[in-house]
């Protein structure tokens, strides 16, 4: 959200009441506080990030990466994805194999 307006138009549309009052709270804090961690420990750095059965897909500009692998969960394993993975390495898990 880059807005308050944007923020309270989707609590509306959500049909969710009083969210100042919700996200100030303390027992949301210490969610925010606990998702951050564990968040960190699996490595994610970018938002959003998206878990697909263990699989980081981060960043808005990866919407369509998204798109694509849920499509076609293949595509991870494809050879030029296994080229990419040698530059950057965090795009593939590491005992992957690609399929030729």
């Amino acid at each position: 959200m880059s807005s308050d307006t944007g923020f309270n138009t989707l609590a509306e549309r959500l049909n969710i009441d009083n969210v100042n009052i919700l996200i100030s709270s303390l027992e949301a804090k210490n969610a925010l506080h606990e998702n951050t961690n564990n968040a960190i420990a699996r490595g994610v750095y970018g938002v959003p990030t998206f878990d697909i059965e263990g699989l980081l897909i981060w960043g808005f500009d990866k919407t369509n990466m998204l798109v694509e692998y849920l499509e076609n969960p293949e595509i991870m394993s494809t050879p030029e994805m296994f080229r990419l993975a040698r530059i950057f390495p965090q795009v593939l898990d590491k005992d992957a194999q690609p399929k030729i």
